[in-house]
């Protein structure tokens, strides 16, 4: 009996986040690094060129922990399936040398990634993820994510 409830908890955690194709980068375990953000599709991207790769992010199974470009970032997160949502999200103190730059990203990505925000995760290529936000809006805000 206690093997059967075993393997079932095993399947059921298995279940979780699906698992990666062949050549594919996994969602957890990962260190993303962002290359846009997407706030409305009249606009590019939010996210500077100067920027690039300053916003991290890694998934792992009950934990995420990154950087704003400006201050460190840690929460507790469910991944499940093609969904993931924070909670318990902390921010470090930005830096005071933050750039003028880095500091916008830095406010665009606290107000995006923030306590029981829910994001749909598309798979883009091997090394490509985006996060998009589960709102109410027409047009949702997403950050795309290459993994490093």
């Amino acid at each position: 009996m206690k093997r059967v409830a075993v393997i079932a908890g095993a399947l059921l955690l298995s279940a979780c986040s699906p698992a990666p194709a062949d050549g594919e980068r996994p969602v957890e375990g990962t260190t993303w690094s962002a290359t846009d953000i997407y706030l409305s599709p009249d606009a590019p991207s939010a996210l500077p060129a100067s920027s690039a790769g300053a916003v991290t992010l890694v998934i792992g199974r009950a934990s995420a922990t990154g950087n704003t470009g400006c201050a460190p970032l840690q929460a507790k997160v469910e991944l499940t399936g093609e969904r993931l949502v924070f909670d318990e999200v902390h921010y470090g103190e930005a830096s005071p040398t933050c750039p003028e730059l880095s500091r916008g990203v830095h406010d665009t990505v606290t107000g995006l990634i923030h306590d029981a925000a829910a994001f749909s995760v598309d798979r883009r290529g091997p090394s490509e993820i985006v996060l998009t936000a589960e709102t109410e809006a027409v047009d949702r805000p997403s950050i795309r994510f290459l993994g490093l």
